[in-house]
């Protein structure tokens, strides 16, 4: 494996080369259908977030959040994780306007962190 001319900053490496490493000689095949997994659950909870943004519905966004950060820890997409918790906390606490205005930029950081987790994937031997 030669990813040291890349840069992988939102994801945590040892979480996916466990996750990698798992999964013996079917190990690439494995994570490609877990990816593909994580990417339609991850689409399925955005469209939730979008739904109780827009009816202002802080149970259900705080509970989307908590489910994306979730699913994103167990990939190794660290920066989505700690930005979904920030979002779910705000919801908690009593700020959830906070947490709606993070929506747009945790979309566009969950897209990246899946290009890169695609990417790391396909260099990984």
């Amino acid at each position: 494996m030669d990813n040291s001319d890349q840069s992988y900053t939102l994801l945590d490496l040892s979480q996916v080369n466990m996750l990698l490493e798992s999964g013996g000689e079917e190990s690439i095949e494995l994570i490609n259908e877990i990816l593909v997994l994580f990417e339609e659950e991850s689409r399925v909870k955005f469209s939730d977030l979008k739904t109780a943004k827009a009816k202002s519905d802080v149970e259900a966004f705080g509970f989307a959040s908590h489910a994306v950060a979730g699913s994103s820890a167990n990939i190794g997409g660290v920066v989505v994780w700690q930005k979904a918790k920030v979002m779910e906390n705000n919801c908690k606490t009593g700020d959830p306007q906070v947490a709606f205005s993070m929506l747009d930029e945790l979309e566009i950081d969950f897209d990246a962190t899946l290009a890169q987790l695609k990417a790391y994937v396909a260099s990984y031997r």
